[in-house]
Parts: C-alpha cells; sequence; structure tokens
C-alpha cells in the first residue's frame, strides 16, 4: 500500500497506485511526500518527488524494530549492550546516544557499532538507533542500574591481649548501607581468637597473646554487596600487644635488708612492665609503704622490730604502656609474701674476776630470737669442738691486760646477730 502527504505528516492512503514497488506521480503542484506499507509492516521510511520527475522507482526494505534490555553493573566494572531486532533487517548504520537525567537531555556518543561497552560511574540510560540504506531506521533504550562498589583502605590496631578491636570506616572509606564483610586471616605463634568468616556485617574479634613479645593477627577482607558488588580487598593488620602475668611469689629476708620482686619461669614480662602495690600494715615490721605511680621495680628494705618472725603482705598489679597509639595494658594483680625474720639475739656468760695468767676461761653463749639451729663464729676464743657455742680463751702468761673476744651468731635462714 501507498502513502501520500503533502506536509510530510498526516498520510492517506493513495488508492490510485498499485501494489508493486513503483510510484507513479505526475504532479503540478509542490513537493508531495509519499511512503509505502510492505511486509506487513509500515516502513519508518519515506521520500518526495518533486514537480516534474514523473515517476520515482523505489526499492523498499524491511525496517528494524528493535528492543533491548535493561542491564545492571557495579560501579567500576563495564556491561555490554545491544539491541535485538525482530525483523532481521539490513542495517546500514548505527548511532548511539547517554542520558544521565532520565532521558530529559541527551549526549551524542561516538561509538557507532552494533553493540557497545559502557562503564558508567551512575545510573545512566542509554538508545541506539539503527538505520536501513532506505532511510528505515528504529531507536532502543535501555537503563544501565549502577550499584555501588564497597571501598575501604587497609587499617592496622593495636589492642592488649584478651581484649577485642573492631573495624570501623573512617573517612575516605565508601561502605554503602547493607555491606557485609568475608574474610580470611593469619596469626603468628603465641596469637589466638582469630578466625575467617564469610559475609557478615562486622568484624570484631577478641585476640589473645600468650607471649610477652607483640603478636599480630593479619585480616584479608573482601566487602560486597548483596547482587555480587564485591569491593577490593584490604588489610586489617592488628596488632596484639602481651598483659604482664606472674603467679604468686614468696620472699624471705632478714630484717634490716631488702627483697627485690624477680620474675619466674612462667611469668609472662613484657620488656617495660611496670608494679604498683598497696600493702597490708604490719606494725611490727617499718620500711613497707605502698606505690600508687607504677615502678619499673619493686623492691623495700623491711626491718623487724619484734623477737619473731613477721610477714608483710603485698598485693601487686603490674601493667605494660606505650605512647603510640596510647595503650596500657594491666594484668592481674598477684600476691608477694615477704617474711621477715628477726635478728638473732646473743647472751654471753662470761665468768667474773681476775683470770690467773696463762690460765683458761670457758665462754657460754646463748642464741634466741633466729631460725635454729645456729652456727658461732668467735674471735679471739676457740670454740669447742662439739658445742660452739662455747669457746675458751687463755690469760697471757706474762702480763696483765685484758682479752678481746667478739662472736658473730648467724641463724639457719642466713640472718646474722649485731
Amino acid at each position: 500500500k501507498w502513502y501520500r502527504s503533502a506536509d510530510g505528516t498526516n498520510y492517506t492512503e493513495d488508492t490510485t497506485q498499485g501494489d508493486d514497488n513503483t510510484y507513479s506521480v505526475n504532479s503540478t503542484g509542490t513537493r508531495v511526500y509519499v511512503k509505502a506499507e510492505a511486509y506487513s509492516t509500515l516502513a519508518e521510511c519515506s521520500f518526495s518527488v518533486c514537480k516534474g520527475e514523473g515517476t520515482k522507482m523505489v526499492t523498499l526494505s524491511k525496517a528494524p524494530k528493535l528492543t533491548m534490555d535493561d542491564a545492571a553493573t557495579c560501579e567500576g566494572s563495564s556491561v555490554t549492550l545491544e539491541a535485538t531486532d525482530s525483523e532481521s533487517a539490513t542495517i546500514a548504520s548505527y548511532s548511539w546516544e547517554s542520558s544521565t537525567d532520565d532521558g530529559a537531555t541527551w549526549t551524542a556518543m561516538s561509538e557507532a557499532t552494533k553493540s557497545i561497552s559502557v562503564s558508567p560511574s551512575v545510573t545512566t540510560m542509554y538508545r541506539t538507533t539503527w538505520t536501513t540504506a532506505g532511510g528505515c531506521f528504529d531507536v532502543a533504550t535501555a537503563t544501565v542500574t549502577v550499584s555501588p562498589k564497597p571501598s575501604v583502605a587497609d587499617k592496622t590496631y593495636t589492642i592488649c591481649s584478651g581484649t577485642a578491636f573492631t573495624f570501623a570506616p573512617e573517612a575516605g572509606d565508601n561502605v554503602p548501607d547493607g555491606t557485609v564483610y568475608t574474610w580470611s586471616v593469619t596469626q603468628t605463634t603465641g596469637v589466638t581468637g582469630a578466625s575467617a568468616c564469610t559475609n557478615v556485617d562486622a568484624l570484631s574479634q577478641t585476640l589473645s597473646n600468650s607471649t610477652a613479645a607483640d603478636g599480630t593477627a593479619t585480616y584479608t577482607v573482601t566487602p560486597s554487596l548483596p547482587g555480587g558488588c564485591d569491593g577490593d580487598p584490604f588489610t586489617v593488620t592488628v596488632t596484639v600487644k602481651p598483659v604482664p602475668y606472674l603467679t604468686d611469689k614468696t620472699y624471705t629476708i632478714c630484717s634490716g635488708t631488702a627483697f627485690t620482686l624477680e620474675p619466674k619461669t612462667g611469668d609472662i614480662v613484657p620488656t617495660g612492665t611496670k608494679y604498683s602495690w598497696t600493702v597490708e600494715n604490719n606494725a611490727n615490721v617499718t620500711g613497707w609503704s605502698p606505690q600508687v605511680a607504677p615502678m619499673a621495680t619493686m623492691s623495700q628494705i623491711l626491718t623487724n622490730t619484734s623477737e619473731v618472725q613477721q610477714v608483710v603482705n603485698y598485693n601487686v598489679t603490674p601493667t605494660y604502656s606505650i605512647t603510640t597509639p596510647a595503650l596500657t595494658c594491666t594484668g592481674d594483680p598477684f600476691a608477694v609474701a615477704v617474711t621477715v625474720n628477726a635478728v638473732p639475739t646473743v647472751d654471753y656468760a662470761v665468768p667474773t674476776g681476775d683470770v690467773c695468767p696463762g690460765s683458761t676461761v670457758t665462754l657460754i653463749a646463748t642464741a634466741a630470737h633466729g631460725v635454729e639451729p645456729y652456727s658461732y663464729a668467735w674471735t679471739g676464743a676457740t670454740a669447742h669442738t662439739g658445742d660452739r657455742s662455747q669457746a675458751d680463751v687463755t690469760a697471757s702468761t706474762t702480763c696483765d691486760g685484758t682479752v678481746n673476744v667478739s662472736l658473730k651468731v648467724t641463724d639457719a635462714a642466713g640472718c646474722e646477730s649485731l
């Protein structure tokens, strides 16, 4: 069928024409427009016949009939667009346009191919125009929906052993609502508590370090959104600082001497550990005092003012601190019990009166208040072989004078008399 129009817009069927592909015109007026319907499809093509041109031969071709599916992609990823022609028309040229304002304005694209690959950063509409050699064309439109892609910079955390770290996005990270995380993890010797997880909405774990040195847990984390938009993996490095741990301690000292706290096998004492303490009151001992500000060492000189053993009980808290980042790791309190032995005392049984020249006098010492048995060290006298608490002094045979004798008594705890 042929249709005729005087203005190129409003067409009416021209029943004077045959049903072949030839349109005859002998116009004496202005330009006329005609178009044809062939293959049961109204072709979107037309031509004009000018005055005096007479018969114009038209070769009809199929007009394309296009459809194009919408698509979805992740930010930073590409997607291929291609329309489908249900009429399988022979196409002479392709063109593409894009719009980011929901089709209000369109921008021509340089692509002139049947399909194109696009990587929009925001949701974008695309339309393609397929045109035949005869000027028949159709247009198809598709929308590419762009889902955001999570992006997170590497993170570092420092914690005390036995505490938790929690990953938190920072300025510059792109973490859309609904982001989940999948990670693997490695940890150094002595670090426990780290485990891999899949598709969870938070990364937080409690880590412990059983050594006296720093430990590390390294997480490789992939952020993703439902629908398959995965961000690039990032690393979370957690330094696990050791927490001081010391078992209870007992010391035994002599009155007037110092005890010094010394870690033992099995204790965890990081370099730089300090101690603070409280102490139970003992009125029979002097020299003890509490310590509020942590000290690098714990040592006090204790004096037993009584005649029996005394015990001074301390409750000690170990701490380990760093400045960058500011962090203090506090260990569990432990007990220090110091037994303070009394100083041994000595009484002498010395004969009264003058001693004849050349004669021998026996001195008898009696020790008390120390830890038995006692040892005796005489100067100026000869100790007895069996009972060394007794010693003999022999007077000079030639002249009058005084014999000086001294004795030091040491008890079983190693404490010496004054």
